[in-house]
């Protein structure tokens, strides 16, 4: 394991953005990490400079998630920090803006189809023999990635990595990187699994989470949004995903070309596509982006919506 001191600065609200820590923890001895939201990274980076504990690393990992333009420019022009700095990062409404600096990774495709943080992560890792290649490590990288990219429904039919991702929701985000990481060091041979213990807990989680989603769906209201027919509905977090799933599911009835939902823990609004409507572009309207089918920007940013 390498004595690097290390600091891992990823998107906090997601099991791709937990996954690095699991990596950088199995990968070093001295692991500190910065969890951040998807447009405060600049200012919590900036806070590290202010305060020069930014400098007691000896490498700085950013997964999952990119520094503005404008905040990276500035970054490159201090030669020691540019020197510690790595950015691995997938998002499509990233690709080709940072080709001008060689420290920053916007890799939106692999192998097996869409990339995640957590994949380019272990990749680099294994490149640069920090990290081991075993089946557990393996699989909860694919899980990862599958989960991130929707695959596991769109292309795969696999629930496992619904299942991973309803295993951090159950246990919350530390718990989890301590249970992934336990796991993996115990059953590094053998193919990822979960006990039956685990798998009580998560379906004791799913009972009581279906019925808020099916709540939340049963309240949605229909807007016009620049331009398009979208159904909009506040939420928290953990529920995004599962209410535009449940919307597909039950056939898009009320033809939302896509869902905008006010995030109110993370004061963000989550954009979902549920039609061939690219909704990074609309995000980036409002200062913000993400992937074709689910992007984000500031609430601040949110017109007054009229339902």
């Amino acid at each position: 394991m390498n004595n690097k001191k290390v600091l891992v600065i990823t998107h906090g609200v997601d099991i791709d953005g937990f996954g690095n820590v699991v990596l950088a923890k199995l990968a070093f001895k001295n692991v500190d990490s910065l969890f951040t939201e998807t447009f405060d990274i600049d200012k919590l980076t900036q806070q590290k400079i202010d305060d020069k504990s930014i400098f007691n690393y000896d490498k700085i990992y950013v997964t999952d998630n990119c520094f503005s333009k404008e905040f990276a420019a500035k970054i490159d022009e201090n030669n020691e920090l540019k020197n510690k700095i790595l950015v691995f990062d997938h998002h499509d409404s990233r690709e080709n803006e940072f080709d001008e600096f060689g420290w920053i990774n916007i890799i939106t495709k692999c192998e097996k189809g869409k990339s995640c943080g957590t994949g380019l992560f272990y990749n680099y890792l294994i490149e640069k023999g920090f990290i081991n290649p075993k089946p557990c490590i393996n699989d909860f990288v694919e899980l990862t990635r599958q989960y991130d990219t929707w695959e596991w429904k769109n292309k795969y039919n696999n629930e496992m990595p619904n299942t991973l991702n309803t295993f951090w929701q159950a246990v919350g985000r530390d718990k989890y990187i301590e249970k992934i990481i336990s796991k993996i060091k115990l059953h590094s041979n053998e193919n990822f699994y979960f006990t039956k213990q685990e798998l009580q807990i998560i379906s004791n989680y799913i009972k009581n989470f279906n019925l808020e989603v099916n709540n939340y769906v049963s309240n949605i209201k229909k807007i016009n949004f620049c331009g398009y027919s979208a159904g909009t509905i506040e939420i928290i977090d953990k529920y995004k995903n599962a209410i535009a799933q449940q919307v597909r599911d039950n056939g898009n009835p009320n033809n939302y070309e896509f869902l905008l939902m006010p995030i109110l823990d993370r004061n963000t609004v989550s954009l979902r596509s549920l039609t061939n409507v690219d909704v990074s572009k609309i995000a980036t309207k409002f200062g913000g982006g993400g992937h074709t089918a689910a992007a984000s920007f500031p609430l601040s940013n949110l017109p007054v919506l009229k339902k």
